[in-house]
């Protein structure tokens, strides 16, 4: 397991995503980066390849990729900051949005809602109200076993 899951995979955000499924707080968007940029300078592309591409343009993409900050999820200081969601489940208590008693009088149901499709879209997990979390955790690890990118989660190749 990649120390970048290590650290997330216990988070469940305020918001009610679970932080493990995040390939930018998972470490898998850095590591797929990496290694597709050694397939890419390992099979000289760029000397063989489409001729309408560029190469060093694609090449500084990739290494920008690969700077980005990985995420170590909002409980532990990541996530958006101010966001709203995490400010008002720790002002009502709430361990996260799911457990709120809100309801319909929440102020940030809609950007709450807007968060949560943005995720199910890429394949996030999201907790969709009151469960024991290291169970949920414990499930969702093991369907991301199963999920792209795990290979660069779970193989060990670092």
């Amino acid at each position: 397991m990649t120390p970048e899951l290590e650290n997330v995979k216990g988070q469940i955000g305020y918001c009610g995503i679970w932080c493990g499924s995040c390939i930018v707080g998972n470490g898998a968007l850095r590591e797929v980066t990496r290694r597709y940029e050694a397939l890419v300078e390992g099979y000289d592309l760029e000397s063989w390849g489409a001729g309408d591409f560029d190469y060093a343009a694609f090449a500084r993409g990739l290494a920008a990729i690969q700077r980005l900050e990985v995420c170590r999820g909002c409980r532990e200081g990541g996530g958006r900051e101010g966001c709203e969601m995490r400010e008002c489940a720790k002002a009502r208590g709430a361990v996260d949005c799911t457990e709120c008693d809100a309801g319909a009088e929440c102020g940030h149901a809609e950007m709450l809602e807007r968060m949560r499709s943005g995720a199910r879209a890429v394949g996030f997990s999201i907790k969709s109200g009151p469960a024991d979390q290291e169970k949920l955790i414990e499930a969702w690890m093991s369907e991301l076993g199963s999920k792209w990118p795990c290979c660069v989660l779970f193989d060990g190749h670092r």
